[in-house]
């Protein structure tokens, strides 16, 4: 029988925010939430395993895409080489 994971077990085990995860499914890159009741919603476990099993082997394989975090801004109390 297929679990429904809850939307705060879905962030802890993806890492993502609530609201980076609507845009992921937005552009059908993570599962889809099903709504299981009234102002309820759930993910189904098996697709998200999938998709973190996936993220490993797109990570072993070496065709993970590279990170693309900006570098940070300097701030004002930040010394002349930076922090």
């Amino acid at each position: 029988m297929e679990a429904f994971l809850r939307k705060t077990e879905v962030v802890k085990a993806s890492g993502y925010t609530d609201q980076h995860l609507r845009r992921l499914e937005k552009r059908d890159l993570f599962p889809r939430r099903v709504r299981i009741g009234p102002g309820r919603v759930g993910w189904p476990q098996s697709e998200v395993a999938a998709w973190i099993a996936q993220k490993i082997a797109d990570r072993d394989q070496g065709t993970a895409p590279p990170c693309t975090t900006p570098p940070r801004r300097p701030r004002p109390d930040d010394g002349p080489n930076g922090k």
